[in-house]
């Protein structure tokens, strides 16, 4: 009787170390962004752009482990991304306790909304490619 008692204790012990490193694999991956295959981010972040405007456009892609990075050097002074968190995530009182994994639409900007409006997504990005939680990325953005 107290071989099998040793052994449901062990056992207890070895699920309880397996489900803690998988909710801490889960926790980890929930932070992390899902990139889009390359030329798919192109082309989706070059959809915000009038036709005649996408060919000298600059255009980010974003890298999981560090954010948004420039695919495309452009001359024209547009640019363009794929937006994973929009700004007035930030902005309303509601509160932000999770990554959305489901939201993906193309953004530009001219050079003046690019000054005024482009660092909120890429700080965003930063953020969360380096683990910040939510909730601390709202009090700093």
């Amino acid at each position: 009787m107290k071989k099998v008692q040793t052994i449901a204790v062990i056992l207890v012990f070895i699920f309880s170390v397996t489900a803690v490193a998988q909710s801490q694999q889960t926790a980890k991956r929930a932070n992390k962004v899902e990139p889009l295959p390359r030329d798919l981010e192109i082309q989706l972040a070059l959809s915000a752009l009038p036709p005649h405007l996408r060919d000298n456009a600059t255009v980010y892609v974003l890298s999981p482990d560090m954010g948004f990075e420039v695919a495309r050097k452009g001359t024209n002074g547009f640019h363009a991304l794929v937006a994973r968190t929009g700004d007035d995530t930030f902005r309303g009182s509601w509160p932000f306790t999770r990554y959305r994994d489901d939201i993906l639409y193309p953004i530009s900007f001219d050079d003046a909304g690019a000054k005024a409006q482009m660092q909120v997504f890429f700080d965003a990005a930063e953020m969360q490619a380096k683990g910040s939680p939510p909730e601390e990325l709202k009090k700093i953005i």
